[in-house]
């Protein structure tokens, strides 16, 4: 994962629901009701008495690091669907032919 190697901090990844806790009325919840297709939750890393004093910095360069990848897969591996009525006036991502 992109936010592992800058530090080499294994994070784990996967349904909030699962991996962060229980939860419901999220951000997430919300943009997959609009139609968005992809939308990601986010937990800093604290100190927890191990690693720096200050985890804010490369806590956020982490993050953005993750974000610019699950940005590039977006734009990598999909692109815009205007065929009639696919959403009505909301923007719909379809696969694109021979993305993974």
């Amino acid at each position: 994962m992109a936010t592992d190697n800058l530090y080499g901090r294994n994070y784990r990844q996967g349904p909030t629901f699962t991996t962060i806790y229980p939860a419901s009325g999220l951000g997430l919840d919300y943009m997959y009701t609009a139609g968005v297709p992809f939308s990601i939750a986010t937990e800093m890393r604290s100190s927890n008495g191990n690693g720096p004093v200050d985890p804010v910095l490369p806590g956020s360069e982490e993050l953005w690091e993750g974000i610019k990848a699950a940005g590039l897969f977006v734009l990598n591996n999909y692109e815009p669907d205007d065929a009639p009525g696919a959403a009505g006036s909301r923007p719909v991502l379809r696969k694109r032919k021979g993305s993974h």
